[in-house]
């Protein structure tokens, strides 16, 4: 390819082409990173692209198996800012480059994601590419400290991913305090931390409390009875108590193994 530049316009011979393309025919990204759009965000971009046109192309790829239709690789609020304007066509860029990879950057470039978008993003592309935190590192542009928290954060529980998406946008606690969260080993804790940090706590404050549940923590381990079965049970009873906590609907197979259990519990009660 070509790396010159036109004599005459001074630019790029390599310039990539922008095509006009029917909105009707792009398909929405199924790999898309960022999963939740502000209303009030897409009504201020489609205001700003009706007095001063849209500045930025969006990115389009072949879709896989639809000829005539295309798969949009970027620009999911500049495709629905044009559409919320009524717009039946809009500007585009063609690629055929890694478009999993392409979306995560663009995103970031333009509209930071949040923690959780952005640690999803991560964890789904190391899984599709086999990439090291090293790789990752590289492409986004972070260091592989930024990296490793980030997907710390992608451990967090569904408790807490579920809130968090409810919450406004300034209303969200950091990356740097679900982190803290996220570095707490029991679920309990972590739920503690999490209703902390949704009233506008700082990090020190989430690391302060979460320090004095994980000291408390190894206080009540000391005392752990001595006798095998004392603390097979106390352990039980921890277990029970953290399950009891998660918010999800039980399956079959969960059904059948909690059966289990309660079986062994009652032969255990007629020793």
């Amino acid at each position: 390819m070509s790396t010159g530049r036109n004599r005459v316009l001074g630019i790029s011979d390599d310039l990539p082409e922008i095509i006009e393309i029917d909105i009707a025919h792009v398909q929405p990204n199924p790999d898309q990173p960022r999963k939740h759009f502000d209303d009030p965000e897409i009504e201020t971009l489609a205001k700003s692209i009706e007095e001063h046109g849209l500045l930025h192309p969006i990115t389009v790829t072949a879709h896989p198996e639809e000829p005539d239709l295309a798969v949009l690789v970027s620009g999911e609020r500049r495709l629905r800012a044009c559409q919320k304007l009524g717009r039946t066509t809009i500007w585009a860029i063609f690629t055929t480059g890694r478009t999993d990879e392409i979306a995560l950057i663009e995103n970031l470039q333009r509209v930071d994601l949040d923690p959780l978008e952005l640690a999803d993003a991560l964890v789904a592309l190391q899984g599709q590419r086999n990439y090291s935190q090293d790789d990752i590192a590289r492409i986004i542009g972070k260091s592989k400290a930024t990296v490793s928290r980030i997907f710390k954060v992608a451990s967090l529980p569904a408790l807490v991913r579920s809130e968090y998406v409810t919450l406004g946008t300034d209303q969200r606690p950091s990356l740097s305090i679900l982190e803290e969260i996220a570095y707490a080993t029991q679920a309990d804790h972590q739920e503690a931390l999490w209703t902390r940090a949704k009233s506008g706590a700082s990090r020190a404050a989430i690391r302060l409390l979460r320090e004095k549940l994980e000291a408390a923590q190894g206080a009540d381990s000391s005392r752990t009875p001595s006798r095998p079965v004392a603390k097979a049970l106390l352990g039980l009873q921890r277990h029970v108590s953290s399950l009891a906590k998660v918010n999800a609907p039980l399956e079959h197979d969960d059904r059948q193994r909690l059966e289990a259990i309660r079986a062994d519990i009652d032969r255990l009660l007629t020793r």
